[in-house]
């Protein structure tokens, strides 16, 4: 089956017939430092486990505080009696 596109030598990306790639673009930015740049975004962003920690907390909170509010009607009911 034949390719419809080329392949770099230098960094592996496909591009198609007649495109130039941009692995060697003027800005200096090469594959390593964008490849690099986008290992500390993903780095950054929150896991699994931490964002359901936070959501726990949050639950953890919320129930809190409707039986301090519950517990403070109850007070409330049996000191009018």
């Amino acid at each position: 089956m034949a390719n419809y596109y080329n392949t770099c030598p230098r960094c592996g990306a496909r591009v198609d017939h007649g495109e130039v790639c941009r692995c060697d673009s003027a800005a200096g930015t090469s594959l390593a430092a964008v490849s690099a740049l986008s290992v500390i975004r993903i780095e950054e962003k929150p896991t699994l486990a931490e964002q359901a920690r936070e959501i726990d907390r949050a639950l953890w909170l919320a129930a809190r505080e409707y039986r301090a509010a519950k517990d403070a009607r109850r007070r409330k009911r049996r000191g009018k009696r």
